[in-house]
């Protein structure tokens, strides 16, 4: 009876205590076999397909990690969907023809996004990501850069869609449609956009589809000039461009 116990132990706690399915670098990893949470624990590229209710938690230490999202559906009912917090970089590839969702339905204080990543993060690829946060904000970096070099995507959140704090988002291209309780870009991130087509819809919590919070001494918001005429670019694509100025005293005029 004492050795039943003790085996039944044995394999209560590694249920409990190694819960994630971790796979090799350099492989195709079917979601329907991960158990609520897919650990990548190696640099290399990993081709994601099927469904998981979980998160994607990315935790090499070095190196870069490739997820190629073909036709991935990854919702998340306690925390963002995916999570990168080591490594050199990690990119996010749709290949064209692909369509995939990333959906967070939880309220994690740490991972305050749908994609969240502590690390320089790049989109790209020419295929469909729909990315839904219905608490929190769609893509965020802490102390990391964000690229979109292309692709097409539908972020719908509660806060912001796009939210860089610590680094800076660049758009190079691609195409975005963004529904945000707040703003579409995090007034907080750096941005240059270079290229691509932004539309995006606001909620009440938000006087500017895309914020800018550049003071001059006077408290007299302003350009950076070197992202205003980018900026401008987003105006004639959208037709819903809004941002305000203050006067001296921090009145809007």
């Amino acid at each position: 009876m004492k050795r039943l116990t003790a085996i039944l132990t044995t394999i209560f706690l590694s249920c409990s205590l190694f819960p994630a399915a971790v796979y090799a670098a350099d492989t195709q990893v079917d979601l329907e076999e991960a158990d609520g949470k897919l650990e990548i624990s190696e640099a290399g590229t990993y081709v994601l397909t099927g469904s998981l209710e979980g998160t994607v938690y990315v935790d090499p230490g070095e190196g870069a990690v490739t997820l190629i999202l073909d036709g991935a559906d990854i919702a998340s009912p306690g925390s963002a969907s995916i999570v990168a917090v080591s490594g050199e970089s990690l990119t996010v590839s749709i290949p064209e023809g692909s369509v995939n969702r990333v959906t967070a339905e939880g309220t994690n204080s740490q991972y305050t996004a749908a994609i969240w990543s502590a690390v320089d993060t790049t989109l790209e690829g020419s295929g469909e990501l729909y990315i839904r946060n219905n608490n929190l904000a769609g893509i965020q970096t802490g102390n990391a850069d964000l690229t979109i070099n292309d692709g097409n995507y539908s972020i719908t959140a509660n806060t912001y869609g796009l939210s860089v704090i610590g680094g800076t988002l660049t758009i190079n291209d691609g195409y975005l449609q963004m529904n945000c309780g707040i703003d579409t870009i995090d007034p907080s991130s750096v941005t240059v956009i270079n290229g691509g087509t932004i539309l995006h819809g606001f909620g009440e919590r938000s006087d500017a589809g895309i914020q800018h919070d550049h003071r001059n001494d006077h408290g007299r918001q302003i350009f950076d000039p070197a992202v205003s005429e980018r900026m401008l670019l987003v105006s004639r694509l959208s037709r819903q461009f809004c941002s305000h100025d203050r006067d001296d005293r921090g009145r809007r005029v």
